[in-house]
C-alpha cells in the first residue's frame, strides 16, 4: 500500500553554503521530500556525512543503489533502515553516506505520512498512545551546587563577620536526585577554622510535599577565605566545639584542612 515507487536525489546548499544532500521518495504520486543537515560535528563514533567524504559521489551512488529500495515499505523505518544497512555494509554508513541514509528515511516516512493522510508523528505512533516528552524531572547538579556554595557562604560569613569568599570545594557528593516540585533543605555549619579561612559542611535533603517524605540527597565541604575591607585574608574567630557532633566535625575538618595545605604545597613545588 506504501510501498516506494521511486526515489530521487540531489545536491543542495544549506543556509551556511555547506553541500548536503536532498531526497525525493514517492508512493505513486505522492512525494515525500527531505535534506539532511550538513552538520559540522565529526566525533570518531558518528556516521561518515558522504561516500568518499564528497557530496556529489554520495548522490551519483545512491542512483546506484535506489532500485534496491523501490518496493520497499515506506511507513516502516525500521524495514528502510534494515535495507540501508545492508545496501551500506559498514557500521558507520560510510558507503553510502549517513547524510542519503538520514535523507532517505526521513523523506520515506513523509511520503508514507502524506499517502495515508496522517501526521508523521501519527505513523511512528503506530496506534500506541500519544505522550509527551519528560526530562528526568531533576533538579540539574549545578543548581545545587550554586545553593550549596550560597548555603555555606552564608555560615561562613556570619561566623567570620565579613565578607568571604570561596577557596575550594574538598568534597561533594550525590547521594541521590533532588525531583522537581520537591522541598531543598539545606543545612551548614562551621566546621572548623585555620588563621583566615573557615571549612563549613553543607547537608540537602529533599522533602516531598505530599508525603512528607525526607531523604538525603548531596553533602560537601567548602573552604572560605575571611577579607578585609581591602579584599585582603584577615584572621577569624576559632570555633568552640561543644557537642560530640560538633567535636567529632572539628578535628575531621582538621585532618581535611591539613590534607589541603599539603596537597597546595605539593602542588606549588611540582609547577
Amino acid at each position: 500500500m506504501t510501498q516506494i515507487t521511486d526515489i530521487k536525489s540531489r545536491l543542495i546548499y544549506n543556509s551556511r553554503g555547506s553541500e548536503t544532500i536532498e531526497v525525493e521518495v514517492s508512493i505513486d504520486n505522492i512525494i515525500g521530500i527531505a535534506s539532511s543537515p550538513a552538520g559540522a560535528s565529526v566525533g570518531k563514533f558518528e556516521a561518515v556525512a558522504f561516500r568518499n567524504t564528497n557530496c556529489k559521489d554520495t548522490v551519483e551512488y545512491l542512483n546506484e543503489y535506489k532500485s534496491h529500495l523501490i518496493g520497499a515499505d515506506a511507513s516502516d523505518i525500521y524495514d528502510v533502515r534494515d535495507i540501508l544497512r545492508k545496501i551500506d555494509g559498514t557500521t558507520n554508513y560510510s558507503s553510502i553516506g549517513g547524510s542519503a541514509a538520514y535523507a532517505i528515511s526521513l523523506a520515506s516516512v513523509n511520503a508514507a505520512a502524506k499517502y495515508l493522510n496522517k501526521q508523521i508523528y501519527e505513523l511512528l505512533l503506530d496506534g500506541s498512545p500519544i505522550q509527551m516528552p519528560l526530562p528526568l524531572g531533576n533538579v540539574l547538579g549545578g543548581r545545587v551546587m550554586h545553593l550549596m556554595d550560597m548555603c555555606a557562604a552564608m555560615s561562613a560569613c556570619k561566623h567570620a563577620r565579613t565578607a568571604v569568599v570561596t577557596a575550594s570545594v574538598d568534597q561533594l557528593d550525590f547521594l541521590a536526585p533532588v525531583k522537581m516540585g520537591d522541598i531543598m533543605i539545606l543545612k551548614s555549619s562551621v566546621n572548623y577554622t585555620g588563621k583566615s579561612s573557615m571549612e563549613v559542611g553543607v547537608r540537602i535533603e529533599s522533602e516531598n510535599p505530599k508525603t512528607g517524605s525526607i531523604y538525603h540527597t548531596s553533602s560537601a565541604y567548602l573552604t572560605f577565605v575571611s577579607l578585609n575591607d581591602n579584599g585582603k585574608p584577615q584572621g577569624v574567630p576559632m570555633v568552640n566545639p561543644e557537642t560530640e557532633v560538633e567535636i567529632r566535625r572539628f578535628y575531621e575538618g582538621e585532618e581535611r584542612y591539613n590534607q589541603r595545605r599539603d596537597r597546595i604545597k605539593r602542588d606549588k613545588k611540582n609547577n
